[in-house]
């Protein structure tokens, strides 16, 4: 052993240095020491470096919650006007969104969100006036020369302008239904009259046909237009013996969906999956009783505030025929038919005033004249017959009718309409046509409501009746 104090090599089991006499004992005589220093110093070198590295990855993740909140108050303040724009900004790499790594060149391209301090706000939808939409409606309507017998609103996709039903006068006419937009009115033509629509939710879908052939069209407005979203048809399969059934003896059924040959389930399911059934609204409704097509879902006049009249709005002064005849009022209405005219349609006082005059320069006044207004045996209101048809349907179903409306308020004789009569005897009659004559008391021509066939009920008018035709 090496003595520390005096240098000099001692026997390796003396307690004392036998030079110096220094006791071994105050130091440790292991030899390894200086090995297990070297071990220790490499330990802390090691957990301080780990150290370093947990709070440099602390620091990270405290740098990264930090901007994530961040990111969300921007994402609350952003507004985006494309959907396309808003998942490719959510869509981006983690350190792209953290970090502003670039996602190309064209930011607006790319859907780089705007700043808190500028953001892009929501493009709104441009509000048209009603009194635009309806005076382009009623324009349309007085210009169109399909015969209309109801009309009325309807809400297809929830904006600012209703879509305006027009009913034809038969299943082949069909209706027009118009819509409005910045380019002005795009009109769709169904086939035939049934077609229902899901409101607000912008799906309308005609669904009709007859002798075997059937379709549901689809559409929806698109920037003030109407567009087809889908059409499906379904018609009786022909064979060489004719129609071609299953062993229950119903008709087989061909189905088409957008040009391309479905069964019928796949026919089903894709009509299904975009228009909802159970959702949808029949927006006319038949009275099969009294065959009339009743008023639509929404009040025109409500809507409009009078700036749309529901069918042609005809002040002017035409050609009229009188025609002296014992006969009844349909038989009036069918004569004038026949001549290409229709039973007289009296629009403002100036027309009414010209007639009068007419009236009067033929000597007229012992006259009972027949007029085109008549109402429908279930209803208390008289509106002008739609030329050219034998059935109840009307030609102005306004809601302010003949007997309401001011311009007519003054031409009616005291008391009427009545709606019926009876003879003194217990018998009473039903009173739906109109009639003019000349009252001695009231020194004027006015109007009164009687029976069809007045010469059954009051004989002694016999020689007195006569009718007006008018010709457009």
């Amino acid at each position: 052993m090496i003595c520390r104090n005096c240098g000099r090599e001692n026997s390796e089991r003396s307690g004392y240095c036998s030079f110096c006499g220094y006791n071994f004992a105050n130091y440790d005589m292991s030899l390894p020491k200086a090995a297990d220093d070297d071990s220790e110093v490499k330990q802390k070198l090691i957990i301080s470096v780990l150290l370093f590295v947990l709070i440099i990855i602390l620091s990270l993740i405290l740098f990264v919650v930090i901007r994530l909140g961040d990111n969300k108050r921007d994402d609350s303040e952003t507004y985006y006007t494309d959907e396309t724009e808003e998942e490719e900004v959510k869509s981006g790499g983690i350190f792209d969104n953290f970090f502003g790594g670039d996602r190309g060149s064209d930011d607006s391209a790319n859907g780089e969100k705007e700043t808190k301090d500028a953001p892009q706000e929501i493009e709104s939808v441009n509000t048209i006036p009603p009194a635009e939409y309806c005076a382009a409606y009623k324009k349309y309507i007085n210009e169109s020369q399909m015969p209309i017998t109801n009309a009325g609103f309807i809400d297809v996709n929830g904006d600012d302008v209703y879509e305006l039903v027009l009913v034809g006068d038969c299943e082949a006419s069909g209706n027009i239904i118009l819509t409005y937009g910045e380019s002005g009115i795009d009109a769709l033509q169904t086939n035939r009259l049934y077609f229902n629509y899901i409101p607000g939710e912008n799906l309308l879908c005609n669904s009709d046909g007859n002798s075997g052939y059937y379709y549901d069209l689809v559409y929806s407005i698109e920037n003030g237009k109407w567009t087809s979203v889908a059409s499906g048809t379904y018609s009786e399969k022909y064979g060489e013996n004719g129609i071609e059934l299953d062993s229950y003896g119903n008709a087989i059924m061909e189905y088409t969906w957008n040009d391309q040959n479905v069964d019928a389930k796949t026919y089903s399911d894709r009509f299904g999956s975009i228009y909802n059934q159970e959702k949808a609204v029949v927006a006319i409704y038949t009275n099969d009783e009294a065959g009339i097509l009743n008023k639509l879902s929404l009040n025109t006049v409500e809507l409009c505030d009078n700036y749309l009249v529901h069918f042609k709005e005809d002040k002017a002064i035409h050609t009229y025929d009188v025609v002296v005849s014992d006969v009844s009022w349909y038989e009036a209405y069918r004569a004038c038919n026949e001549r290409r005219g229709h039973l007289v349609h009296i629009n403002s006082k100036e027309e009414f005033d010209y007639i009068i005059e007419l009236l009067y320069s033929k000597g007229l006044q012992d006259k009972k004249i027949w007029l085109g207004g008549r109402r429908s045996y279930n209803d208390e209101k008289y509106h002008w017959a739609a030329p050219y048809y034998d059935d109840d349907r009307y030609y102005d179903d306004s809601v302010a009718s003949i007997e309401d409306d001011p311009v007519y308020r003054d031409f009616w004789l005291q008391g009427e309409p009545s709606y019926y009569s009876d003879d003194g005897q217990g018998n009473y009659f039903d009173e739906r046509y109109m009639q003019m004559f000349y009252s001695s008391k009231q020194d004027r021509f006015v109007w009164n409501d009687t029976v069809d066939d007045v010469l059954s009920v009051i004989p002694s008018y016999r020689g007195q009746i006569a009718y007006i035709c008018e010709y457009e």
